[in-house]
């Protein structure tokens, strides 16, 4: 897990906020393995440094948390809160 926080680059634009519980909580999860701040919800995590070990790590969290089971193929899919809540919407 990183534990130092970096500047958000310009080049991600604006960091879109949250808007469901479910994000605002999986935002807080993420903000355990990516670096940058502010994090927003369609933020790509492997675009913000993440790596497939955080990665795996981050999914498997995100299963304990909400006592789910994810498709990882899906996940990787499109790496965002915002399609992650989704799919934890579908499971729970």
């Amino acid at each position: 897990m990183n534990a130092a926080s970096e500047d958000r680059p310009a080049d991600l634009g604006a960091a879109a906020p949250p808007r469901t519980d479910v994000e605002e909580q999986l935002l807080e999860l993420w903000s355990r393995w990516v670096q940058v701040r502010p994090l927003g919800v369609r933020d790509q995590f492997f675009a913000l440094g993440g790596d497939s070990l955080a990665a795996i790590q981050l999914v498997a969290a995100v299963q304990r948390h909400y006592g789910i089971r994810l498709d990882r193929t899906r996940v990787f899919e499109a790496f965002t809160v915002e399609s992650m809540a989704e799919l934890v919407g579908e499971l729970r």
